[in-house]
Formats: structure tokens, C-alpha cells, sequence
């Protein structure tokens, strides 16, 4: 799982790769699980296309994982619009 110093040592390389899902309609957010405090999960909605993660998360371990997922369908994508 991500670090918050791999983050913040990377932090311009991760919000560009937010700045890119988005771009494409690809949205990566926590989601509360009702009656459990501090327990997300994290989803993917890729136009419309909602992928719920199974994984549940603590508040700070959800924020990193999104970043983790936008950086991961970004180098997917970017490798895929690089071949066409």
C-alpha cells in the first residue's frame, strides 16, 4: 500500500494522474460503511461503470489507496493512448 511519504515525495505525479481519470471520467472515492466508524471502502466509477472495492479502510489508508488507484488506471491508460 502506498506510504504518506511515497506520496508526498511523489505528490505532483500523483495529482496529475488525478487530474487525468478525471479528465476521462474515471472517478476513484471512500465510501462510508453504515454503523462502523473510521471503515470505508473505496470505489471506482469509470463513466458510469461503478466497481466497489472489497477491501475496508481507516480514513487515512482510504485517501492514499484512491491515490494509489488513480495512479495505477493513469499509467494503464496513458500505456493504452500511447499504442493507438
Amino acid at each position: 500500500m502506498l506510504s504518506r511519504a511515497e506520496f508526498n515525495r511523489n505528490m505532483q505525479l500523483y495529482l496529475d494522474a488525478h487530474r487525468f481519470c478525471v479528465d476521462h471520467g474515471v472517478f476513484v472515492y471512500a465510501g462510508a460503511i453504515p454503523n462502523r466508524i473510521n471503515t470505508l471502502y473505496v470505489e471506482v466509477n469509470d463513466n458510469g461503470k461503478i466497481q466497489r472495492g472489497k477491501e475496508y479502510y481507516t480514513n487515512e489508508e482510504a485517501q492514499l489507496k484512491i491515490y494509489e488507484i488513480y495512479l495505477h488506471i493513469y499509467k494503464k491508460m496513458s500505456n493504452l493512448h500511447a499504442q493507438n
